[in-house]
């Protein structure tokens, strides 16, 4: 009990460090995070995009 009491009250310390230092992203930062996420996004799916046209490829005339 005593171990979870600590480590309960260490995680509540370090929450309110990250509270403290807590700001409100600027509007050209947040563009720039907004742009780096759908880009990821775009590649992430065109990835996926490309994979599942190879497997269509290779598994045309087969019947699972």
């Amino acid at each position: 009990m005593v171990e979870f009491i600590s480590k309960s009250q260490d995680f509540l310390l370090k929450c309110a460090r990250v509270w403290a230092v807590m700001r409100k992203p600027s509007k050209d930062e947040l563009k720039i995070t907004a742009q780096a996420s759908g880009l990821g996004l775009l590649i992430v799916g065109l990835l996926g995009f490309l994979v599942s046209v190879v497997v269509r490829l290779l598994t045309v005339g087969r019947i699972f």
